[in-house]
């Protein structure tokens, strides 16, 4: 779907950060049920992923 808001894969999160931060997936959860509006709009699921990025330790 186009956004905003625009979806990014957990694959795109690794491209664009691995390089700077470690990358850890905390939760992926389903929202759809609380966004009545995607599902007007046909979305079948809605998924949600929190990241936590540490960066690399600069001084090592």
């Amino acid at each position: 779907m186009a956004g905003p808001p625009f979806a990014v894969s957990a694959g795109e999160v690794e491209a664009l950060y691995h390089d700077h931060a470690e990358i850890c997936l905390l939760a992926q959860v389903d929202i759809l049920a609380q966004e009545p509006r995607f599902q007007e709009r046909g979305l079948s699921r809605l998924h949600e992923g929190i990241f936590l990025l540490t960066p690399h330790n600069q001084g090592s």
